[in-house]
């Protein structure tokens, strides 16, 4: 089960645009991904003005995922980090407000993995309580601007 994936996966090559998306006050128990943008290598385009806020992720494996690396499994590697400069943009995405759980010791709590020449901009994550598991792996902020200054960007994990 998801709560909310957005994603741009259509194979023509054509520019992609989607704008002003909002995901507010919801719930997500039990969920494989909880907030996810993602991407596949190669489709050109922007994600722009994304909004998740009060969002509650109860037992949720993948709670917050931002990925221009979609479907980048051993098969495709060569057409996945081949085409990093036409990736879709992923820009002005607000994230606050959420709180619950992880249900997996596997994957970070946030995973924002942009493409090297398109990457994340202005991605503003505030008020994110997600309980880690033990051993959750700290979270990845790759190829996002400003990540220094984003407090969840350094969580190093446990």
């Amino acid at each position: 089960m998801y709560l909310q994936v957005i994603g741009a996966l259509a194979t023509d090559g054509r520019f992609q645009s989607f704008k002003n998306i909002n995901v507010v006050n919801s719930v997500c128990n039990d969920c494989l991904a909880g907030l996810t943008l993602k991407a596949s290598p190669g489709r050109p385009g922007v994600m722009d003005g994304v909004r998740f806020q009060n969002v509650q992720l109860n037992r949720v494996a993948k709670p917050i995922t931002i990925t221009s690396h979609y479907y980048c499994d051993s098969s495709f590697q060569s057409a996945c980090f081949g085409n990093d400069g036409t990736s879709i943009k992923f820009k002005n995405v607000f994230i606050s407000g959420i709180t619950g759980s992880s249900s997996s010791k596997d994957y970070p709590i946030i995973n924002i993995n942009c493409a090297k020449n398109t990457p994340c901009e202005n991605v503003n994550i505030k008020n994110v309580k997600v309980q880690e598991m033990k051993t959750t792996p700290r979270n990845i902020c790759t190829n996002l601007r400003g990540a220094e200054k984003i407090a969840s960007c350094k969580w190093v994990g446990k």
